[in-house]
């Protein structure tokens, strides 16, 4: 960084990217490092509990991109795999962008909910305000 800084929390390189969401209402933070989304594949989706409910990260490694999401449409609960290339929800086989926009199936041009406090940030900084940060993927 240029200058020196102290560090109390090692797991992750300074300037990693992580997706951010802050305290879950349990009193901690999730953190998912983008370079353990990549080693996971080109396309992932990981699902966990945030705040109480479900909740799913898409990931995408050619667009850099992680998005945290609400897995629930019209209220329907989703579950999601990859294949041939897209994400796919399980229940109404819609295929699905890394921002959650229904691409074609019978939710095309629908929208899942976004997590909007979730933001992407460099770990040093994140675990700086979130000394309490859970990794969901290591």
């Amino acid at each position: 960084l240029g200058f020196p800084i102290p560090r109390q929390d090692t797991r992750r390189l300074p300037k990693e990217r992580v997706l951010g969401l802050p305290d879950d209402g349990r009193g901690n933070a999730l953190a998912l490092p983008f370079r353990a989304l990549q080693n996971l594949g080109d396309l992932h989706v990981e699902a966990f509990d945030y705040d109480g409910a479900p909740a799913v990260v898409f990931w995408e490694t050619e667009a850099s991109a992680a998005v945290a999401l609400r897995p629930m449409l019209n209220g329907q609960s989703l579950t999601f795999r990859i294949e041939d290339g897209r994400i796919w929800d399980n229940e109404t086989n819609t295929a699905w962008s890394v921002t959650g926009e229904g691409l074609f199936g019978p939710n095309a041009g629908e929208r899942l909910e976004p997590i909007a406090e979730s933001y992407v940030a460099f770990w040093l900084a994140w675990v700086a305000f979130n000394n309490n940060t859970l990794l969901v993927v290591e």
